[in-house]
């Protein structure tokens, strides 16, 4: 069975919806690097944006939880890498 974003962050914490520490982190950006590795920029935006509106649609996507996402990879981000994280977002929104 195929992973998908979602699944990501549940696998590394039961009671959060992604990781809040470094090493946390670091599992889900291992995870997704090696499951999205090869694919273009086009294809990693639309398969974020159907696990945006399947979201949306079962209730498991929430603004709470997105803020809490960029609150959490945020520091760990350079400016290009936060700007580019501002474009996702606003296309999410």
């Amino acid at each position: 069975m195929a992973r998908n974003i979602r699944n990501m962050g549940k696998e590394n914490t039961k009671k959060e919806s992604f990781p809040t520490d470094q090493r946390g982190m670091n599992d889900v950006l291992s995870a997704a690097s090696k499951e999205f590795a090869g694919k273009n920029e086009n294809d990693l935006m639309n398969e974020l944006m159907g696990q945006v509106m399947q979201g949306r649609q079962d209730g498991s996507f929430t603004p709470e939880a997105l803020q809490q996402f960029i609150r959490s990879v945020s520091p760990m981000l350079n400016g290009q890498q936060k700007q580019k994280l501002n474009d996702i977002v606003r296309r999410i929104k």
